[in-house]
């Protein structure tokens, strides 16, 4: 898949436990409108020459459904993107999320993998209301991208095409080289023989789990390996999460199928 650009603020590590913090104290209140817009103009004044140049009058802009059903932080930043640089923002009711967790830096690996991120679209509607505009996929926050990276494969698998993820506040915005997926391999296979055809296999695994998204979602993996029950345990998490995404990709492609087979059938 191609990498699609990440749009939005570079945050320090402090930064960013600032804005889940706050967040989580706006969420707990029921997101006042008042404090909630506050909250969010607060970062866009900062973030809104990384928008400059890239949206206008002639995008439209999705926004991620919300994980918990209640982020109002992401609905008013797309109300204020399209105020200041004219997009239109999706109506609401043509996406909607299949998962029951959230995304939250707290959900491991193995927890997801029981829950996997997944959405289901009216792609007739969406790409009549997008007509000829650039699309974006906008969420306050973008951690490892799976959200937004989901979104997006889904919606490309319809024919919708992505020009970029858009954010408020960047906690990663490169994506894993081949170097990085080559030194998890290595250090799992540093406590867990291998023969050299499980190794290549397994670095597939590594890269259908961690190459679409960002570096986070590796890097939060491979921190937690320190020895040979870690490693092992990785191994086998990864190698489930392979199966998982495989299946993710394989249900698109069948769903491309089929609707390519409807439109001929029409």
């Amino acid at each position: 898949m191609d990498k699609t650009p990440i749009i939005g603020r570079a945050a320090s590590g402090e930064l960013i436990k600032t804005f889940r913090a706050r967040k989580m104290a706006l969420k707990a209140n029921g997101y006042p409108l008042k404090d909630t817009r506050l909250f969010v103009n607060e970062f866009f004044k900062v973030a809104a020459s990384k928008w400059e140049g890239v949206l206008d009058k002639d995008c439209i802009l999705v926004k991620v459904p919300s994980g918990s059903g209640e982020n109002k932080v992401t609905v008013l930043f797309a109300q204020e993107l399209g105020k200041k640089f004219g997009s239109v923002v999706l109506p609401d009711g043509l996406i909607m999320r299949q998962h029951r967790l959230e995304a939250k830096t707290t959900l491991s690996l193995e927890q997801r993998i029981s829950d996997p991120v997944g959405y289901a679209v009216y792609a007739k509607e969406i790409l009549a209301a997008a007509g000829n505009k650039k699309i974006f996929i906008v969420d306050d926050l973008i951690g490892s991208g799976e959200s937004s990276v989901k979104l997006k494969k889904t919606l490309e698998s319809h024919g919708i095409i992505i020009k970029g993820l858009i954010n408020l506040v960047t906690v990663e915005s490169r994506y894993p080289s081949i170097k990085d997926i080559g030194r998890l391999v290595d250090k799992i296979a540093s406590h867990r023989q291998m023969t050299t055809s499980e190794k290549e296999g397994f670095w597939k695994n590594v890269n259908a789990v961690f190459g679409d998204y960002t570096r986070q979602k590796l890097n939060r993996v491979e921190r937690h390996i320190t020895g040979e029950l870690s490693a092992v345990g990785a191994y086998e998490v990864i190698r489930r999460a392979a199966l998982v995404e495989r299946k993710f990709e394989n249900d698109l492609v069948q769903e491309k199928s089929k609707q390519k087979t409807k439109q001929l059938s029409l």
